[in-house]
C-alpha cells in the first residue's frame, strides 16, 4: 500500500519533504528557546522566598574536599558506619573530623575512615550536580570553571568577612526572604544560634517552629504534662516568638503513615518510653531502633500538632519523598500522608494547611495531585531545586499539568553552605521560565500569565500561605 512517504520518494521529493520538516522542528524549537528566554528575562529580576530552608555556620576557608562532603547527602551515612564508641557522645566519624593528626591516624588505623571519606568525596564530584555547580559558581566569582578555582576564589571572597559574602550572594539571586527550620550545623562547626544568623542577613528569617515535642519528651513527667508542656511549647513558639509555620519530620521517625491514637494508647506509650533506659533512647532517637510504643507516641504528638496549627491557623510542614541513607526512605511515600491531610481522620474534617516539603520527590507528581484534590495541601519544590538541575523544567511541567499554580512555591532546603540558596534560587527561576514556556508556546498561557505565575512561585504563593505582608 502506497503512502505519501513513499509516493513522494518515487517523485524523488522525500529528501525535499525531510529538509521542509527540518526547518518546521528548527523553527518550532527556535520559537520555543525564545519564549523561554524572553521569561527568563522577565523573571531574574523577581524577588524570591525560600519557603524551607536551614541556618548555616561561618565555613570558611575550605578545601575541595570538606566542601564536596558538606554539600553531599551520602556523607551523613559516615555517621551510621563510624558511630559512638561506648560512653562517647560524638560518634566516630565526628571525632575523625574534628581531631588533629595524632589522634585522626589513630582513628583512621582503628576503623579505615579516611578509604570511605575518600569515596564519598570522589563520588560527590561526579555528579552533574557539582558540575553545574562549579559552572555557576565560576560566573558569580568571574574565575575558570573548575572546582579548584571556585573554591580558591570563596576562600578569597569570604577573608575577614564571611557573612559579607553571603549577603552579596543572596542579594545577587534577589533572595529576599527565607522560611528557616531550626539550625543544622556542618559536622565540625557549632550550629549557629537563629538570632546570630538572623541579624547576619540582610534578607529576612522567618521562624519555622520544629514539633515532635523537642526538649519535652526526655523529661520523667507525668502524661498530662506531657501533652499540656508540648501544646504550650507550640503555641508560644508562634505567639510570642513569631513561628509562621510548624515542621514535622514524622516521616523520618516512624514514617508518613501516621495512624489515629486514642489518649490511652498515647499513655501507654509514653509511660513505656519513660521506663526505657538511656542507650536504648539513644538508639531510637539515632533511628536504630524503631518500637511500636515509639511510633504511636510520634502519631499521637503529630495529631497534637494539628490541633495547635488548625487552632492557630498556621501551616504544618511535613518531610515527604526524598530522604538520607539513615531514613527507612520506603516509609516517605507522600500518599501515606493522607490521614494527616485528612486530620481528624473521621468526619468533620479540619482543614490544617499541609505543606508537602521535597515534592515529595521523586514522586513528585503524587504530591501535586495531592494539592490538586486536597484544598488544604501545598506543594514545595525544595531539594528538586536545586539538586534536579538539568531536568527541573520537565518535572516542573508535569508537576504544573495537576497542581493549582497558586499552590507551588519555591524552596531550596538549602543546609550547611550558602551556596545551595543561592543555586536553588537562580536554578529555579531558570527553570520555572523554561516551563512556563513551554505552557505559553502551547497556547495554555499568555507571557503576561506566564510573568505572573512566576512571581506567584518564586515568593507570593508562601506569603499568602503564611500571611506575610512582604520579605
Amino acid at each position: 500500500m502506497f503512502n505519501r512517504r513513499h509516493i513522494m520518494s518515487l517523485l524523488g521529493l522525500a529528501g525535499a519533504a525531510g529538509v521542509v520538516a527540518s526547518k518546521s522542528a528548527d523553527a518550532s524549537e527556535s520559537a520555543a528557546g525564545n519564549t523561554a528566554h524572553e521569561l527568563a528575562e522577565a523573571i531574574e529580576s523577581m524577588p524570591v522566598l525560600d519557603v524551607h530552608s536551614h541556618g548555616f555556620p561561618a565555613l570558611a576557608p575550605v578545601t575541595e574536599e570538606i566542601f564536596l562532603e558538606t554539600l553531599a547527602l551520602s556523607a551523613w551515612m559516615l555517621d551510621a558506619y563510624f558511630p559512638a564508641e561506648p560512653g562517647q557522645t560524638q560518634t566516630v566519624y565526628e571525632q575523625w573530623r574534628a581531631a588533629g593528626p595524632e589522634e585522626r591516624a589513630r582513628l583512621d588505623h582503628k576503623y579505615g575512615i579516611q578509604k570511605r571519606f575518600d569515596e564519598v568525596v570522589f563520588q560527590m564530584r561526579s555528579t552533574t550536580f557539582v558540575e553545574a555547580l562549579t559552572k555557576e559558581m565560576a560566573t558569580f566569582f568571574r574565575c575558570k570553571p573548575t572546582l579548584k578555582d571556585v573554591i580558591a576564589a570563596r576562600n578569597e571572597y569570604t577573608k575577614g568577612d564571611f557573612w559579607r559574602y553571603v549577603n552579596d550572594l543572596f542579594g545577587s539571586a534577589k533572595l529576599e526572604g527565607a522560611l528557616v527550620q531550626g539550625s543544622l550545623g556542618a559536622w565540625t562547626m557549632p550550629e549557629p544560634k537563629q538570632a546570630d544568623f538572623k541579624r547576619s542577613l540582610r534578607m529576612k528569617v522567618y521562624d519555622v517552629a520544629t514539633a515532635g515535642a523537642y526538649g519535652i519528651i526526655d523529661k520523667d513527667i507525668p502524661f498530662a504534662d506531657l501533652v499540656s508542656g508540648n501544646r504550650e511549647q507550640l503555641r508560644r513558639r508562634a505567639k510570642e516568638q513569631g513561628a509562621v509555620a510548624f515542621k514535622s519530620g514524622i516521616v523520618k521517625q516512624t514514617g508518613a503513615d501516621v495512624e489515629p491514637v486514642t489518649a490511652a494508647q498515647a499513655e501507654q506509650a509514653w509511660e513505656q518510653w519513660r521506663k526505657l533506659p538511656a542507650a536504648d533512647k539513644t538508639r531510637v532517637w539515632n533511628r536504630e531502633w524503631r518500637p511500636a510504643f515509639w511510633k504511636t507516641l510520634q502519631d499521637f504528638i503529630v495529631w497534637e500538632t494539628c490541633a495547635v496549627a488548625y487552632e492557630l491557623d498556621i501551616p504544618l510542614h511535613i518531610h515527604a519523598g526524598n530522604g538520607e541513607g539513615q531514613d527507612k526512605i520506603s516509609t516517605h511515600y507522600p500518599y501515606k500522608l493522607e490521614n494527616v491531610v485528612r486530620y481528624p481522620v473521621d468526619f468533620p474534617q479540619k482543614p490544617v494547611q499541609i505543606v508537602l516539603l521535597h515534592a515529595g520527590f521523586p514522586h513528585h507528581t503524587e504530591a501535586a495531585y495531592m494539592s490538586h484534590i486536597f484544598p488544604n495541601v501545598w506543594y514545595d519544590m525544595s531539594v528538586m531545586a536545586p539538586f534536579v538541575n538539568r531536568g527541573l523544567y520537565q518535572r516542573l511541567l508535569e508537576t504544573f499539568e495537576t497542581a493549582p499554580l497558586s499552590k507551588v512555591m519555591y524552596g531550596s532546603d538549602a543546609y550547611h553552605v550558602p551556596e545551595f540558596f543561592y543555586l536553588g534560587a537562580k536554578w529555579a527561576k531558570k527553570h520555572v521560565a523554561k516551563a512556563l514556556a513551554v505552557l505559553v508556546d502551547d497556547g495554555v498561557l499568555t507571557k503576561d500569565d506566564a510573568v505572573r505565575y512566576a512571581r506567584m512561585i518564586l515568593a507570593d504563593n508562601a506569603r499568602r500561605l503564611h500571611k506575610l505582608n512582604g520579605t
